[in-house]
């Protein structure tokens, strides 16, 4: 007897924890965005049913590519990661994400 793939919804229900959890935490810094390791905590965002933050969206097939797009304030990461968990083998991939060069507060 094979074992299912990871459910969909147990992976969705965990990134939007994490979402909220990163949405959640008070700014500790009330200035202007910058390169200076405070991140503006306030300003991160990601919605998986927006087209321009996930694409294709839904469920797709093991081995597409998927487009994941991360909202910061301009000017105030300089690089993000995405980690994926394989709960069947118990371990991590992190996926480093860059700046979308059209659109400097989105990350790709």
């Amino acid at each position: 007897m094979s074992r299912s793939p990871i459910p969909a919804r147990r992976a969705l229900a965990l990134a939007a924890v994490l979402l909220l959890a990163l949405l959640a935490a008070p700014a500790l810094i009330a200035h202007a965005a910058a390169h200076d390791n405070n991140v503006q905590w306030t300003e991160l965002g990601h919605n998986s049913r927006d087209p321009l933050f996930r694409s294709p969206g839904g469920a797709v097939p093991t081995g597409t590519a998927v487009r994941l797009r991360l909202r910061a304030a301009d000017g105030d990461l300089t690089a993000a990661q995405v980690r994926v968990w394989d709960d069947r083998n118990d371990q991590q991939t992190m996926h480093p994400h860059d700046p979308d060069d059209r659109r400097r507060h989105l990350f790709r």
